[in-house]
């Protein structure tokens, strides 16, 4: 169990964006720690709308959602989706690093852990809002590093990708969050 504590830290010194020009650094920990309050929050929203949402299996799923990049690092959105092969090669090689990270926990955990790890690239409601929250908070990132200055996120059109994005997991709540996210800079932007 050591093991797993041990490199579930080592995504505390992975950097995230690291092809892009950034003004703030973000590590993939914390990255996972916002992905997870995000979906604690959307999935509530999801459920104040009437949907039925395992609350719990969507927490665990964001908690667990990039282990992997203990080993593989952040590898950038744009080349991990270049193809389907390309991403569904990752896709394996994530799966064996992680099946590697969990090795030394009790047998029921480690198979469970890694059923929430996998899970998170399916079609139930709670992979989708684990998803949704991902993207929501590379889009808050994207929207900070706007607001500091920063035009290469401009130029490069990621806030319009991840929005689009987001539309496509079919999380209605996570989809008005990120409408409201680009609004409220858009007002402090006049302001």
């Amino acid at each position: 169990m050591i093991g797993f504590l041990k490199d579930a830290r080592q995504l505390m010194l992975i950097e995230r964006f690291v092809t892009l020009k950034r003004i703030q650094k973000e590590s993939v920990a914390e990255h996972s720690f916002f992905t997870a309050l995000y979906a604690m929050l959307v999935a509530d929203l999801e459920i104040k709308s009437g949907k039925s949402v395992n609350v719990e299996k969507v927490l665990r799923i964001a908690l667990l959602h990039d282990l992997e990049e203990t080993s593989v690092s952040d590898i950038p959105r744009p080349i991990k989706h270049a193809t389907p092969e390309f991403r569904s090669e990752v896709q394996k090689v994530g799966e064996r690093v992680v099946s590697q990270i969990l090795s030394d926990l009790p047998e029921p955990l480690k198979l469970s852990y890694l059923e929430l790890w996998k899970v998170e690239k399916d079609e139930a409601l709670e992979s989708r809002i684990c998803r949704a929250s991902d993207l929501l908070e590379a889009l808050i990132w994207v929207v900070e590093e706007e607001e500091m200055g920063n035009t290469n996120v401009q130029k490069l059109g990621i806030k319009e990708e991840l929005l689009n994005e987001i539309k496509r997991t079919g999380v209605d709540s996570a989809l008005e969050l990120a409408h409201k996210i680009i609004e409220a800079s858009r007002q402090r932007e006049a302001s």
